[in-house]
């Protein structure tokens, strides 16, 4: 299972990614990404630390 760590780690290697990119479109695109596995990885942490759960369970919604 990939940790908010993981998240955070591949969020910094989305912006090194970014920064070598030559192409302006190609490094917002990528930028992005590294914002949403940054803000993704917070949210998890803040469910958490509120005492939920880290990924809330979906499968009732399936119903």
């Amino acid at each position: 299972m990939i940790t908010t760590q993981d998240m955070r780690v591949f969020s910094l290697e989305c912006l090194k990614w970014a920064e070598r990119s030559e192409n302006a479109s190609d490094r917002e695109t990528i930028m992005r990404v590294a914002r949403m596995w940054m803000k993704t990885a917070s949210a998890i942490d803040l469910r958490i630390a509120g005492g939920g759960e880290s990924v809330p369970d979906l499968r009732r919604k399936l119903d």
